[in-house]
């Protein structure tokens, strides 16, 4: 349960980093939300709620780890990639095409969730 813990803080992070400096101009520009927006909403239950969500996905992986075992942290990261790409990244993909959203959003929130799964997976499959 460390490991999800610390690999939930791990990806929680690399997601303000992600949504702040490096796409945070792009992601409000193509989601219209405003800097007025962010600071009038409620965060205990936006970062709340998503660190909980974080906390499920590494949850998933680290048991589905216990059943395929991958050898090494590559291994974990083929799987987590496979994850981020095959469920999450489509996943994303079916939401944008119905609400009509742009392909630049879905590169910055398709790309994250491609990074956080492959490097959850190689950390989770490490330490065990």
């Amino acid at each position: 349960m460390l490991a999800v813990l610390i690999t939930t803080f791990i990806t929680f992070g690399i997601g303000a980093a992600w949504y702040t400096f490096l796409f945070g101009k792009v992601w409000q520009k193509e989601t219209g939300v405003t800097d007025k927006k962010i600071s009038e909403g409620n965060m205990l239950v936006t970062y709340g709620g998503s660190f909980i969500c974080f906390f499920l996905f590494n949850l998933f992986i680290s048991a589905l780890f216990k059943n395929l075992e991958p050898k090494t942290w590559l291994d974990g990261a083929l799987i987590g990639f496979q994850i981020g790409f095959l469920i999450n990244i489509a996943s994303v993909a079916i939401n944008y095409l119905y609400q009509y959203k742009s392909v630049k959003l879905w590169f910055v929130d398709g790309g994250y969730q491609l990074i956080i799964m492959t490097l959850a997976g190689a950390i989770l499959s490490v330490w065990k």
